[in-house]
């Protein structure tokens, strides 16, 4: 067989695999307008609110259509309850509705919310409604300099407020009893990429705050649970001058060393680097070393009793997890990106991930202000009607078409290549 038969074999497998890989999360975009003007953003600089397009499209309806169809954990090939994600970008008063839903139709669903800071200004409203989120993330993205250089450049309060945002997170989530947790996700770009280490100082630093206090313990919890670190993935003009070199990938490796000898949780794993592109993937192996990347890609260590048993590469749906030096890596293929979640848009069309670049008129339209053919970023209109099932298997199709096929071909040959280089070691 030859080796473009091989590919194709193997795409046509992916395909029909990712079929029956439903996701069981939704992620919506609830407001495409924000206070910050974060110079590592997808989003265009100019979004006004899109309230009414979410109103207009029965939004509310839409995402508690979609939650009330998933699948229970037990028949979910997730194997995860129903999940449900506010990625931004700011809360909004009228989001409480969505969550008010949500709750009413799944008691079992998880509601996470993505944040910089701002949802304190609803902090009555999450107390009058009684809502309880069972994650929230609040970005760090440096030390204070760098977090306002990269989110705020122009008013630079951004630091002060996600500080505050992280100060009172406990108020808001759950407790640790009940599965709550608190997060940080640093966006590495050249401005941050060597202060990853005075950012965990900080995150994992006692919250001194009342709703931080743990009586059964007698001593105060840490801002966050975990720190997540991931590479940007440049979208806009903008974007690209910030995006971090190979020479930067290893300041920011030992950085990432640093903070994990220092604060990494014996008993769980608490800092992690997320990677989503080839070319981040291959700068990380460049800044480790590709015999030493290839060996822990390739680690399928089954001995309890070897020193390499913890650190076995584990593969699950639409996300492979190995370690090096210790520390966890989550590489999610953007081949298999359907599978990660049901994304929604603020005016209820099924979108593909970086739509966010463009207008939703733009979007709407199919073809951006530039003249450029977008018509293949949107799959689908969702209603208060829609099958979840068949929205996202339709997506499916649609999506390896236009956009998985081309994915898995740039990972078979960055594989290729960090193996290839592995071997000259």
């Amino acid at each position: 067989m030859g080796e473009v038969d091989r590919f194709d074999e193997l795409s046509e497998k992916i395909h029909e695999s990712l079929k029956e890989e439903n996701p069981n999360m939704v992620s919506a975009i609830l407001e495409r307008t924000c206070f910050l003007k974060c110079t590592h953003c997808l989003y265009k600089k100019d979004h006004k609110t899109s309230k009414s397009d979410s109103e207009n499209s029965d939004l509310t309806e839409v995402i508690a259509n979609m939650m009330k169809q998933m699948p229970d954990k037990e028949d979910s090939p997730q194997d995860t309850d129903p999940m449900f994600l506010h990625e931004g970008r700011i809360l909004q008063p009228w989001h409480f509705d969505v969550f008010e839903k949500i709750r009413a139709e799944r008691s079992d669903a998880k509601i996470g919310l993505i944040d910089a800071g701002i949802y304190t200004k609803h902090i009555d409203l999450f107390k009058e409604k009684d809502i309880k989120l069972d994650w929230l993330d609040i970005s760090i993205d440096g030390t204070e300099e760098s977090h306002n250089t990269q989110r705020d450049p122009e008013v630079r309060k951004a630091f002060e407020i996600a500080l505050n945002g992280l100060s009172h997170a406990r108020e808001v989530t759950k407790s640790h009893d009940d599965g709550g947790r608190v997060t940080s996700l640093m966006t590495l770009t050249n401005i941050n990429n060597a202060d990853i280490a005075e950012v965990a100082d900080l995150v994992f630093s006692e919250n001194r705050t009342e709703s931080a206090y743990d009586s059964d313990n007698d001593a105060y919890q840490n801002y966050v649970d975990e720190l997540h670190i991931t590479t940007m993935s440049p979208a806009l003009p903008e974007n690209v001058p910030l995006e971090i070199s190979y020479e930067e990938m290893k300041v920011a490796w030992e950085q990432i060393r640093e903070a994990s000898e220092k604060h990494m949780n014996e008993d769980k794993n608490n800092i992690f680097l997320k990677i989503y592109r080839t070319e981040d993937l291959e700068k990380l192996a460049s800044a480790v070393g590709e015999k030493k990347f290839y060996d822990a890609i390739t680690n399928e260590t089954v001995d309890p009793e070897s020193d390499r048993y913890d650190e076995a590469i584990e593969s699950g749906i639409g996300i492979i997890k190995f370690y090096i030096d210790g520390i966890p890596i989550q590489y999610y293929p953007s081949s298999t990106w359907p599978t990660e979640t049901i994304h929604v848009d603020a005016d209820s069309v099924y979108r593909a991930p970086h739509c966010q670049q463009w207008s939703l008129e733009e979007l709407n339209a199919g073809r951006s202000v530039s003249g450029d053919d977008i018509s293949k970023y949107s799959f689908q209109e969702l209603t208060s009607k829609s099958s979840y099932l068949d929205a996202y298997q339709d997506t499916v199709d649609k999506y390896w078409e236009d956009f998985g096929k081309n994915y898995l071909l740039k990972e078979v040959e960055s594989f290729r290549r960090i193996r290839e280089k592995s071997f000259l070691v």
